[in-house]
C-alpha cells in the first residue's frame, strides 16, 4: 500500500538525530555515500561506504527503516556528501514484495550521467541491507528517469556492473498477478552474469517481482527458491520449508503461486519438467497441491494438476 511521508519524514528526521547517540546494543548498518573529491577516486572508491548505527532501527516497519535511512543518506560528512542533490525530499515510499519504490520530489530528475549512477545505487546499497528488501524502484516526481539502463535497482548490480561480467542478454516472460489477482504475462529482457545460469535468474526475477507497477509479486513476501538446476530437462527448485510455510491457507490460492512459477521455468527451451525439493529432499507436494509430474504449456492451461488433500509438511 502507498503512503503519503510528510509525519513520517519529521519522525524519521528526530530518530537519525536519536540514532547518532547509539546504544551499545544498537544495530550496526553501512550507508553509502559519494566521496567528496571525484577528481581523485577510481572505480568503486567513488562510492564511500560509511558504517552506522541506529538505535530501534529493527523495531520499524520496513517502509519506516526505509524513510529512516533516507534521512541520513541527506547528510554529509568527513570525506563523503550526500548522494542526493540539494533540497530533494521523498514525497512516498511504498513496499511490494521484496521491492521498495522511493519516489523523490522533482530535484532528483535534474541528475544525469555518473552523478546518477552514483546516486541511484547509494540509495540502492543502503536500502537492500534490510531484511525485507532486495531491490529498488526509483522515481522523481512520481515519473521514472528515462537515462537509466534499468530501472530496477539491486545489490549485486553494483558488483557486476562491468559490461565485461555480462555473459548476454536474454528475453524472458515472468507470470505475475493483476489487480483483480488474475496471473498475467511480462515481457523482460534478463542480464546473465558470468557463473550464473538463466533458470538462477529467472528465481531471482520472480522473488524480485514485476516492474509493471500494476502488478504484484505472486510469491510471497520472504518467499525464496535456495537453488535452482536444469538437467536432462527436468528443472529442479530447491525451497526451504520456512519459505514453504509462507504459502498461502487456500489450495486455489497455492495453485496459483505453482501455475506462475510453472510457465515462468517451462518457457525456457532446456525445460520440459518440474520438480520440486524441500530442504534438498524431493516431494510431490506444493502446498496442499500435488504436482507428480507438473507440467505446463507456457500460456495454456495446466497438466497434471490435482488437489490431492493435506500436505506431508506444513503449509
Amino acid at each position: 500500500m502507498r503512503r503519503l511521508l510528510p509525519a513520517l519524514l519529521s519522525l524519521a528526521l528526530l530518530l537519525a538525530g536519536c540514532g547518532r547517540h547509539p546504544a551499545e546494543d544498537a544495530p550496526d548498518i553501512t550507508l553509502y555515500y559519494i566521496a567528496a573529491d571525484l577528481a581523485d577516486t577510481a572505480g568503486g572508491d567513488a562510492i564511500r561506504a560509511v558504517p552506522a548505527s541506529i538505535e530501534g532501527l529493527e523495531e520499524l516497519e520496513t517502509w519506516e527503516a526505509a524513510a529512516l535511512l533516507l534521512s541520513r543518506l541527506a547528510e554529509s560528512g568527513d570525506g563523503w556528501v550526500s548522494p542526493l542533490p540539494a533540497g530533494v525530499t521523498v514525497e512516498d515510499i511504498a513496499l511490494q514484495g521484496r521491492r521498495v519504490y522511493v519516489d523523490f520530489s522533482r530535484g532528483y530528475g535534474s541528475l544525469t550521467g555518473i552523478r546518477l549512477s552514483l546516486a541511484d545505487y547509494c540509495v540502492a546499497l543502503s536500502l537492500c541491507q534490510l531484511e525485507e528488501v532486495s531491490s529498488v524502484y526509483i522515481t522523481a516526481a512520481g515519473q521514472p528517469l528515462s537515462l537509466r539502463g534499468s530501472q530496477v535497482l539491486m545489490e549485486q548490480d553494483v558488483v557486476l556492473s562491468g559490461m565485461e561480467d555480462i555473459v548476454r542478454t536474454v528475453a524472458v516472460s515472468l507470470w505475475f498477478l493483476d489487480g483483480g489477482g488474475a496471473l498475467v504475462q511480462e515481457q523482460r529482457e534478463l542480464e546473465l552474469y558470468e557463473g550464473q545460469t538463466l533458470a538462477e535468474a529467472l528465481a531471482a526475477a520472480l522473488e524480485e517481482g514485476p516492474q509493471d507497477r500494476g502488478r504484484s509479486a505472486v510469491l510471497p513476501a520472504g518467499f525464496t527458491i535456495r537453488s535452482v538446476r536444469v538437467e536432462d530437462g527436468v528443472c529442479w527448485l530447491n525451497i526451504l520449508s520456512d519459505s514453504m510455510a509462507l504459502l498461502p491457507e487456500a489450495a486455489a490460492d497455492q495453485e496459483i503461486v505453482l501455475q506462475a512459477i510453472s510457465r515462468t521455468f517451462l518457457a525456457l527451451e532446456s525445460v520440459q519438467e518440474l520438480r520440486l525439493l524441500v530442504d534438498g529432499t524431493e516431494t510431490d507436494f506444493f502446498g496442499q497441491v500435488h504436482m507428480a509430474p507438473y507440467s505446463v504449456l507456457p500460456a495454456g492451461p495446466a497438466v497434471g494438476l490435482e488437489d490431492a488433500g493435506p500436505s506431508p509438511y506444513p503449509s
